[in-house]
């Protein structure tokens, strides 16, 4: 339970922290001129998804199996032979990217070092490949959070401090590289010393790695084709077909999205909830008891988000507007409207990618996230309707998604995650909900964002009540629960 509290503290000083750094960028630098922060940020991030090669996955896979046989020697030469090929990579690929520079083929204010990219992309790949995947791998995800941690608050000392400083954008991505650095050095030496503990032997013992290759290529191509349904993928393109400006506002309007999909129940609850029923599946080899849980969580979901969307979509102008500019609001509403619906699809997106992993059938991942590639194709073919085709390309994409994995789903397993869309109980509490927005929102703002977490709390507990949620998963859920919280269920 210590370790579940550490994890859920993080993704709530994140959420935080992300939001504090980005108010302060904001309302600091023109769009413009936040649209490049955001596009160089993205281009570093690009160049390491390509240049990864799925090794960090192969490392998380194969590492724990080597230290339960303590085949010391093998996990030597595998991270070593993968850095190898990867700083090959890496070193061609940099005159590559100079080249392509040079010739103004990558679009690259002229305010901004071209070193500075290069530094802030070698700095994601060692933060990467060498710290995160391999503190994971070694069964240290704890160390690896708390570092986060202390590592959120040390940004927002970088970023508050070069803002005070009146720094202009060139400037500014210099702390930002400066910080990236600071980042990897502490998370390196942190797995230098979990390295020294737990691997006793300098030796490297060369063995047959075709399988772990075998494996990284195909997590590879998962992240490649997952990227290309990534915000980074987005905000890249969308510097090509529009400007910074529209970067700008495309990375505001998602600001409040991301907040709802990091505290969505498949998100915050997995790894509370799943465990048990995977336990179960692995005992009986009973495939159904996993997608028991999965519905379960498929539910959590819905009673969580329909409110929270409704919420959001109502105070998306005010926050927007009083945290940031009026400008913003006013040109990123109807595109938040896009991103927060399809904040709904990736949570279902989410369960199924689960299901697929839990039940042995990884490949389905990759081959059925090849829709996410529709999402680059729209933006590109409805780009002439401006910044809406942003929020249609990244809608459809997830919707066509995840109606793939519900039909092969049905065909593998003869049964899938549910939408529940059209429960009679799941339809009342969203026309209560939205009816009660209406009424509350325009009698006054104040009552609204007081008056709708009462209204929502007591459709919750109604509907918790009800047979939408099944009398063994309200069991299940009061055995998660304290004592004080049972009585609401």
């Amino acid at each position: 339970m210590k370790e579940v509290l550490i994890i859920y503290t993080e993704r709530i000083i994140s959420v935080f922290i992300g939001f504090l750094i980005s108010f302060l960028i904001i309302n600091y630098f023109s769009p413009y001129y936040y649209g490049i922060y955001k596009y160089v940020i993205s281009i570093a991030s690009m160049f390491v998804i390509f240049l990864m090669f799925g090794f960090n996955g192969a490392n998380v896979r194969y590492i724990p199996e080597y230290l339960v046989n303590k085949e010391y020697e093998k996990i030597s030469f595998q991270i070593s032979l993968f850095f190898i090929i990867q700083i090959v990579a890496i070193s061609i690929s940099s005159l590559a990217i100079y080249y392509l520079l040079f010739h103004n083929i990558i679009k690259l204010d002229e305010e901004i070092s071209e070193e500075y990219v290069f530094i802030l992309f070698f700095m994601y790949y060692l933060k990467s490949y060498f710290a995160e995947s391999l503190l994971v791998a070694f069964s240290k995800r704890i160390i690896l959070t708390s570092l986060r941690i202390v590592l959120y608050f040390l940004q927002l000392a970088i970023v508050y401090y070069a803002l005070s400083l009146n720094v202009n954008i060139n400037d500014f991505i210099y702390y930002i590289v400066t910080f990236s650095i600071i980042e990897t050095l502490i998370l390196i030496i942190s797995l230098l010393s979990v390295y020294k503990n737990m691997v006793p032997t300098n030796k490297i013992k060369k063995f047959k790695i075709a399988k772990q290759l075998t494996y990284s290529f195909h997590n590879y191509g998962f992240m490649v084709v997952n990227f290309l349904r990534d915000n980074a993928a987005t905000i890249i393109v969308v510097t090509y077909l529009f400007d910074y400006h529209e970067v700008a506002y495309y990375s505001i309007a998602l600001i409040l999205p991301n907040i709802l999909r990091g505290f969505s129940p498949s998100k915050v609850f997995n790894g509370l909830i799943m465990p048990e029923f995977v336990k179960n599946y692995k005992i009986n080899n009973d495939k159904q008891v996993v997608f028991e849980g999965l519905n379960f969580m498929s539910k959590l979901n819905l009673i969580f988000l329909i409110p929270a969307i409704i919420y959001s979509i109502f105070m998306y102008q005010v926050v927007i507007e009083n945290f940031f500019s009026f400008e913003y609001a006013a040109n990123t509403f109807y595109l938040s409207m896009f991103l927060f619906l399809n904040i709904l699809l990736l949570s279902y997106l989410d369960l199924n990618i689960l299901a697929s992993n839990i039940l042995e059938k990884s490949n389905l991942v990759f081959n059925l996230n090849l829709f996410s590639i529709s999402n680059i194709v729209l933006l590109i073919a409805l780009s002439d309707i401006g910044r809406l085709s942003i929020g249609i390309a990244s809608l459809v994409s997830t919707f066509l998604t995840v109606l793939a994995f519900w039909i092969i789903l049905k065909k593998h397993f003869n049964n899938r995650i549910n939408f529940y869309f059209l429960n009679k109980h799941i339809l009342i509490y969203f026309i209560f909900l939205l009816g009660a927005s209406f009424g509350l929102f325009y009698v006054d703002i104040y009552i609204y964002m007081v008056g709708f977490f009462i209204v929502t709390i007591v459709s919750m507990k109604y509907l918790m009540k009800t047979d939408f949620i099944e009398i063994k998963e309200r069991d299940f859920l009061k055995s998660k629960l304290p004592q004080k919280c049972k009585r609401w269920i």
